[in-house]
């Protein structure tokens, strides 16, 4: 398209959702299910992995949604942990299960 745009002028759900949870809890725990994209933005604001009980369980866009993941998901937001689903459109582009579907799920 002939577009010159840095790396660092993109803004997406990754970074927006890992913005979020550092703003309501700094330099918390997440148990995140999503691409690598996810677990990095995640990461790089200063989260630490936690599949015990985490601050957030974040749901992201995959090709791989895991039954045993999902499972821990749940059972960790029953704990108390806050819920964060990083993609609401409810189609899009790919023939994948789309995030907003899993999330709907949980209701």
């Amino acid at each position: 398209m002939g577009l010159n745009v840095e790396e660092s002028d993109l803004w997406t759900s990754s970074l927006a959702t890992a913005k979020f949870v550092h703003t309501q809890r700094p330099f918390g725990t997440a148990f995140v299910i999503g691409q690598a994209s996810l677990h990095e933005a995640i990461h790089n604001v200063g989260y630490r992995s936690d599949d015990r009980a985490p601050d957030y369980v974040v749901l992201g866009e995959t090709q791989d949604y895991s039954f045993d993941e999902m499972t821990t998901a749940v059972r960790l937001i029953e704990k108390g942990a806050h819920f964060v689903a990083t993609n609401p459109e409810p189609t899009g582009q790919s023939p994948l299960v789309r995030c907003r579907v899993v999330a709907h799920s949980r209701r």
